[in-house]
């Protein structure tokens, strides 16, 4: 097993004198590696804390190779992610010129627990609005083709106050179902959350990391995270998801 890590180190090392090509092949080569070290709990007693530090440098590559703007294939997911945090910025501040919708309640942070068994979500007052006008947007990335995986907003309190449809299902009481389709007004601030909100005067933030809906389900995913300034104030995140 361990000569299987060596190898794929050596891919990594090499795949970087390479870059000019391709610069998404470095991340790639660190991508696969991720998964072999993170499947191979049994055979390693630090299989999960190497795996958790590979995710934190592969953030950082990824991140800093799609700034240089030569990451070909990536570059039209950054440009979709720019372009739709643009549109649902638009629409909101434009809700609240029309007063459908105050400013208060779009920064809401007054969490309601929802007190659903098995289940941490919460309700505010941008609920509504976010369901109504923000989802269909989110819904265009549901199933567009092979590559993109989905979409989200989060707030700096990484409160998501909506969600694609296909995560926003009613409880069933199954935990496999639940906790892969009722993600919609949870609260996940996890560690590439919060390094997106770190980087908010940034034009954008590139992560990437293996996300587990499920037990049995899990996958390596590209996010770009553009920050959603509305009336000059920091909400937090538009993400998008993608697999490439």
């Amino acid at each position: 097993m361990m000569r299987e890590v060596a190898t794929k180190a050596d891919a990594i090392a090499d795949s970087s004198t390479g870059v000019r090509s391709d610069t998404g092949e470095l991340c790639d080569n660190l991508f696969v590696f991720m998964e072999d070290v993170a499947g191979c709990s049994n055979q390693l007693d630090d299989a999960l804390s190497q795996s958790n530090a590979l995710e934190g440098l592969s953030n950082v590559v990824f991140n800093q190779l799609l700034h240089t703007g030569l990451s070909h294939r990536d570059n039209p997911f950054v440009e979709l992610a720019v372009s739709t945090c643009d549109e649902i910025r638009s629409m909101i501040e434009t809700a609240i010129d029309a007063g459908q919708i105050s400013e208060d309640d779009v920064f809401d942070r007054d969490y309601r627990p929802r007190g659903e068994p098995g289940l941490e979500r919460f309700d505010n007052r941008f609920n509504d609005f976010a369901d109504a006008r923000i989802r269909p947007i989110l819904d265009r990335f549901w199933g567009q083709d092979n590559h993109a995986y989905g979409a989200v907003i989060s707030n700096e309190d990484g409160y998501l106050p909506t969600h694609i449809s296909e995560r926003s299902h009613h409880p069933t009481g199954d935990h496999q179902h639940d906790a892969a389709h009722c993600r919609n007004r949870m609260i996940v601030l996890d560690h590439t959350t919060s390094g997106a909100i770190a980087h908010k005067h940034d034009r954008y933030y590139a992560a990437v990391y293996r996300f587990e809906p499920t037990a049995s389900d899990g996958c390596i995913l590209r996010n770009i995270f553009v920050p959603l300034w509305i009336k000059g104030r920091y909400w937090g995140n538009f993400e998008l998801a993608y697999i490439r």
